[in-house]
């Protein structure tokens, strides 16, 4: 909580300064970026750096929590700033639609990646191994996930930002 309220403190002039497409674009480089580390203990990079997989993990949280708030409160300012007068709550119903349409469609390519990349963890029942474990798709899963969180938005905001960067 602290965390992400210094981060949305340190970034609002950033924010309120620049067009909305040079801030999406820098958060979606920041996720992408913020992500590299999950990938990174899948090839044991934490071994290597003498590092426990659990400080990994507690630092990535710590440093993507700021980003996850930043992203959600950025649709109430692109609201606030952008909206006519008069039609604020239109506008925010509009946003908070197309965030539902996102968070679903994201729902449904992840559905769609767990059938096409199989990953599964060991299942002892009776002492009978019912489902045996296989990680090997997993580092492929890693990475498409990694380059399309990062390409899918890119492309979205290059074709359809207004300010056209």
């Amino acid at each position: 909580g602290a965390i992400a309220l210094a981060g949305m403190w340190l970034s609002a002039k950033f924010i309120v300064k620049r067009n909305i497409g040079e801030v999406l674009i820098f958060l979606t480089i920041m996720g992408t970026l913020l992500s590299l580390p999950i990938v990174a203990m899948y090839y044991d990079v934490h071994t290597l750096l003498g590092i426990e997989a659990r400080t990994v993990v507690l630092v990535d949280t710590a440093l993507a929590s700021p980003f996850d708030y930043i992203a959600q409160v950025l649709m109430l300012t692109l609201v606030a700033i952008y909206a006519p007068e008069g039609k604020k709550g239109t506008w925010f119903a509009l946003m908070a639609s197309l965030m539902n349409i996102a968070l679903s469609a994201g729902g449904l390519l992840t559905k769609y990646l767990n059938k096409i990349f199989v990953v599964s963890r060991e299942v002892v029942s009776d002492g009978v191994v019912t489902v045996a474990q296989d990680y090997s798709q997993l580092g492929d899963l890693l990475w498409v996930v990694v380059v399309s969180s990062f390409v899918i938005p890119i492309i979205v905001i290059i074709k359809y930002n207004p300010s056209k960067l």
